[in-house]
C-alpha cells in the first residue's frame, strides 16, 4: 500500500485530480483508522482524514469568480452619461 499512498500523495501535491483523490484518501485513512483502533497513530491519521475530506468536499482548486456587478455599474453609468450628452 505504500506505492498508492505515494502515487496520491504526489497527485496532491501537484495538484491533479484534486477532489477525486482527496476522496480516495479519504477513505483509505477512514479504513486504517478503523482498523487500528484508537492510538496515537489514529490521532494522526484522524487529523488526515479531516484534511483529505475538506479538500474532497471545498473547490479550492478553481480561481475566485469575478465580481460582475463591477461592470455593470461601470455601464450604468456609461450610459446615464451618454443619454446626458
Amino acid at each position: 500500500m505504500g506505492i498508492v499512498e505515494l502515487i496520491l500523495g504526489t497527485l496532491l501535491i501537484i495538484g491533479l485530480y484534486t477532489r477525486i483523490v482527496a476522496f480516495i484518501m479519504a477513505i483509505h485513512l477512514a479504513l486504517v483508522v478503523a482498523s487500528l483502533g484508537f492510538n496515537e497513530i489514529a490521532a494522526r491519521d484522524i487529523g488526515l482524514l479531516s484534511i483529505a475530506l475538506y479538500l474532497s468536499l471545498t473547490n479550492w482548486n478553481t480561481p475566485p469568480k469575478r465580481n460582475r456587478f463591477k461592470n455593470r455599474e461601470r455601464n450604468i453609468l456609461l450610459w446615464k452619461k451618454k443619454r446626458l450628452d
